[in-house]
This record gives structure tokens, C-alpha cells and sequence, in this order.
């Protein structure tokens, strides 16, 4: 595998959010359920799942708006297990 180097010149999008969500998801078989954004990252950069938390918006909502957004998933808060 070879070494991927990222440089960071002007933050954007998410790097100006405070807060941030990461969610960590299995499948029926127990796998890791992994995203990548070729559009963001560059190629090979694979990466759970996750987002910033708008202004105003409680953990649990932000990780049910983002696998809707990345992955389709419709899920409610109460679907969720939360860890600090």
C-alpha cells in the first residue's frame, strides 16, 4: 500500500463545525460499514461514517441525518445507541 499525504490549505465545510459525529455501524453479519466521498477525499481514503452537527442540533439527530444522507438509511434517534 502506498502512502497517501493530505494537505490541508484553506479548511472548509465541515472544518468550520464545532462539533462532530462519527458513527460507527455494523452490518447483519457484523461488518464495519465504511464510506468514501471520491468527490472529497482522495482515491483510497475509505472512512466511517459521519458528519458535523449543525448549530442547534442534538448527537442523535446529526448521526440519523447523516446515514440518510450518505447511505440512504432512514433511521430514528431511538434507533441509535449513543457513546460518550
Amino acid at each position: 500500500m502506498s502512502d497517501i499525504k493530505v494537505k490541508i490549505q484553506l479548511p472548509y465545510g465541515n472544518l468550520f463545525r464545532k462539533r462532530h459525529t462519527l458513527i460507527v455501524c455494523k452490518d447483519l453479519d457484523g461488518k464495519f460499514l465504511l464510506g468514501n466521498k471520491p468527490d472529497f477525499f482522495p482515491e483510497g481514503i475509505t472512512r466511517f461514517l459521519g458528519g458535523g452537527i449543525d448549530e442547534g442540533e442534538e448527537e442523535a439527530s446529526s448521526a440519523a441525518r447523516e446515514l440518510s444522507e450518505e447511505l440512504g438509511i432512514i433511521a430514528s434517534t431511538s434507533d441509535l445507541e449513543l457513546m460518550d
